[in-house]
């Protein structure tokens, strides 16, 4: 099992694709991570063809979706420790993730957003 899944959503980021999956590649722990690229119906070609050539998880919604939905359509497809989100116009330093990592593994006793029970529900 990989340590770190990206999740890339796309809807019209064709110009920036291939920069940032560029950028992920460079990180310091690359092959602690896994890549999907989620793209939400765009209508960018760009945003079919570049994934494809970059090798990575790539899943074309039929329909346009919102960027929590691709998120979450993401974390279903990966088998990571850890899920980050890795938007297309953002560019991150190479030990980004390598850091953000460690930082996880330190705190590992600390509950997650994700495993936090709802309340129920209180009238007053």
């Amino acid at each position: 099992m990989k340590k770190i899944g990206l999740i890339v959503s796309q809807y019209d980021s064709g110009q920036w694709i291939e920069q940032r999956l560029t950028n992920i590649r460079e990180s310091s722990i690359i092959d602690d991570i896994e890549i999907i690229c989620v793209n939400a119906d765009s209508p960018d070609e760009r945003d079919d063809e570049i994934p494809k050539k970059m090798v990575v998880k790539y899943i074309k919604c039929p329909a346009r979706i919102g960027i929590y939905e691709a998120w979450n359509m993401g974390i279903k497809e990966l088998n990571v420790e850890y899920v980050a989100n890795a938007n297309t116009d953002d560019l991150v330093s190479p030990t980004c993730y390598e850091e953000q990592a460690n930082v996880l593994a330190s705190k590992a006793r600390l509950p997650s957003a994700r495993r936090r029970k709802k309340r129920p529900y209180r009238q007053r």
